[in-house]
């Protein structure tokens, strides 16, 4: 495989308001994302990204996200999952 198209930076977790995740990436990037239930979990995939932050540091605040792991469900996505502690409803848009 070749090098990945895109890194991603950081992921802040911001509770006040509506709750949400901000990750910052060196450039734009295709991605889905999708809830599961049973348990309740967010789960981004993000294509040709290759993952340059340690998730076990990110402050995940106290309320929703109980824990964010990583995955590749192929050589070519990285894939995020969020366990929430409750259903919750996604929406994304670039900053």
């Amino acid at each position: 495989p070749g090098a990945m198209a895109a890194k991603l930076l950081s992921v802040e977790v911001k509770e006040a308001g509506h709750p949400s995740v901000l990750f910052t990436l060196d450039s734009p990037v295709a991605h889905k994302v999708f809830t599961l239930t049973n348990p309740d979990r967010v789960v981004i995939d993000f294509v040709d990204t290759s993952l340059a932050v340690n998730l076990s540091r990110v402050n995940l605040g106290n309320q929703l996200i109980n824990e964010i792991r990583s995955g590749h469900p192929n050589p070519h996505t990285l894939r995020l999952v969020l366990e929430v502690n409750q259903r919750v409803k996604t929406k994304t848009y670039p900053l």
